[in-house]
């Protein structure tokens, strides 16, 4: 997928609320997410009232998030092979009758009976459901909106999961107070039941992701072509020294609150402040990302983010310390949705579930060992100068995020599918840096990179370009999709579907003319003829093209 042009910054925030399709998955996402949160916060009142240990709560707390992690190999593989919109049902769906079946066991049978098992074991389905779709859910994002409105549709789904994480644990600790821990169930229940409901009803046109000669559809696979895009691990090592720098808000707070004379209270205060931060951040990320890029937005959120945690620690009342997590709230929806929208332009379609999958792991699977980490450190160091510590991994985010510009420019060499009977493919992922000037022919690759039948994928200045080579000519075109915007120079390559009338009679014959090829949009479908670059059946629909010539034993493309 091809980054937004900065000129077209896509629509609001709230025009994006109102879109007939994005609109609804917002309203059910929110649903699902706070469930969870309120689930969490239900399912540790009970385990402790059953057993009146902090290590059962603890053990209740990491069955439910650790499906993210152990199952992120499996989710990311199963995102890219199958139907994400029902994978998303399905699992959904698991997690609606996790939630109500134990409503009805603790109606029925009891909430003191049989000790924290059932609790554990729903905790445990809740988990399941949720490792095995959060790869998907995120991978389906481009698919909901045009290609202009990604960046503020990926902003919308972290406010998502800051809106869950500030309103969830207090809606489920009131409702757990004054109806039980049943209603809190079924409240679950009904959040996940709203967002399979609005699964159901959405209609997509998902891609399709099958053919692809040069992918095996494995987890390695998908490690393999991280290993070969230096811009899309830089994102993820970014990502991760992000969730390593807020780690803090959860893990130290407690000591910090003592240390400033506060209340147990601090600890949620500090962490609304840091989640109201985030919610506040989305009115400003549209403009700041028109005006400065994605990538530059990105790591200056992540400076912000350094700023508002070393706030946090070297804040000299509980007052300061929250308006510094305020801060922080603020660079990180921005560092993050940037980072993730990144990831979602930048990695083909077969890929993204498992590079999602990656990001998930990134996110989540770092917690434990931060949780760790800060522990040691405010041990050791007291709560102060761990927090400040800890911050400077977002400086290395910040670092990760803007060196891109220059180093990110990659070559992307895809695999050439079959031809009549020319296969020809490409047997890694490598990368390159291409300046292209727009006044002029510029020399992007070698003419044996391209052989007859293959292709090169290369950024070029501000742009995607795709070069194919068939029967010695060289045919340059914008890797964007006259429909969605998708990646269509990475797309299938398929000989043209011709008919033969048999005049006399009602028999017409299907043929595959292989001496015009169409390239296949791997997001919905639509084809082009490899030779003029106009869609298959509507002649006023094509790509646009490039002039592009050989000499010297190198292939020149002009803008």
């Amino acid at each position: 997928m091809n980054a937004p042009a900065d000129d077209d910054p896509g629509r609001s925030s709230l025009r994006l609320l109102l879109d007939p399709v994005y609109g609804p998955y917002f309203v059910g996402n929110l649903f699902a997410a706070t469930g969870i949160w309120l689930y969490t916060v239900t399912a540790a009142v009970l385990v402790y009232q059953h057993t009146g240990s902090v290590v059962w709560v603890g053990l209740t707390g990491a069955v439910t998030f650790a499906g993210s992690l152990v199952l992120a190999p499996w989710a990311g593989v199963l995102s890219d092979r199958t139907d994400r919109r029902r994978l998303l049902i399905l699992g959904r769906t698991l997690s609606a009758l996790s939630c109500g079946g134990l409503a009805l066991w603790i109606g029925i049978v009891g909430d003191g009976s049989t000790g924290p098992w059932p609790i554990l074991v729903a905790s445990a389905l809740l988990g399941v459901s949720s490792g095995l779709t959060s790869p998907a859910q995120m991978a389906i994002v481009p698919h909901l909106v045009p290609a202009p409105d990604l960046h503020q549709a990926v902003a919308l789904g972290s406010v998502t999961w800051n809106i869950a994480r500030a309103v969830g644990p207090a809606l489920g600790a009131a409702i757990t107070g004054s109806l039980g821990a049943v209603a809190a169930c079924w409240f679950t229940c009904a959040g996940y039941a709203m967002f399979v409901l609005v699964m159901l009803f959405l209609r997509l046109d998902e891609p399709r992701r099958d053919g692809d000669e040069g992918d095996t559809g494995s987890f390695r696979e998908g490690l393999r072509f991280v290993r070969g895009r230096p811009d899309v691990s830089r994102a993820l090592w970014a990502v991760a020294a992000l969730s390593l720098a807020v780690d803090p808000v959860i893990t130290v707070t407690p000591s910090l609150a003592r240390t400033l004379g506060a209340s147990d209270t601090f600890v949620g205060v500090l962490g609304s402040a840091f989640g109201a931060g985030s919610v506040v951040a989305i009115v400003a990320l549209r403009p700041l990302r028109r005006r400065w890029g994605l990538r530059r937005t990105g790591a200056v959120g992540a400076v912000v983010v350094a700023l508002g945690m070393f706030g946090v620690g070297v804040g000299p009342t509980a007052w300061a310390a929250s308006v510094a997590a305020f801060v922080g709230g603020l660079g990180l929806l921005a560092a993050s949705s940037s980072l993730t929208s990144q990831l979602q332009q930048d990695v083909p379609e077969v890929f993204r579930g498992r590079v999602m999958a990656l990001w998930g792991v990134a996110f989540m699977g770092t917690r434990p060992l931060a949780s760790l980490l800060d522990g040691a450190l405010a041990e050791l160091l007291g709560p102060r100068p761990a927090i400040c510590l800890i911050s400077v991994t977002a400086l290395a985010a910040g670092w990760w995020a803007r060196r891109d510009p220059a180093a990110g420019r990659l070559t992307v060499r895809t695999p050439g599918p079959s031809l009549g009977k020319t296969v020809f493919r490409i047997p890694n992922w490598r990368s390159a840096t291409v300046t292209i000037s727009k006044s002029a022919p510029t020399r992007v690759a070698d003419s044996d990179q391209i052989p007859e039948g293959g292709r090169l994928v290369v950024d070029v200045d501000d742009r995607t370009v795709g070069v194919f080579r068939f029967q010695g000519a060289l045919y340059a075109y914008d890797n964007t999709c006259a429909h969605q915007g998708g990646p269509v120079c990475q797309g299938r390559l398929i000989p043209r579907v011709a008919e033969v009338l048999d005049h006399g009679s009602d028999r017409n014959d299907l043929y595959f003319d292989d001496g015009d090829p169409h390239i296949v949009c791997p997001w919905h479908g639509y084809e082009y003829s490899l030779t003029t670059g106009r869609h298959a059946g509507i002649d006023a629909i094509g790509l646009t093209r490039y002039d592009v010539n050989e000499s010297d034993g190198g292939v020149y493309v002009r803008i």
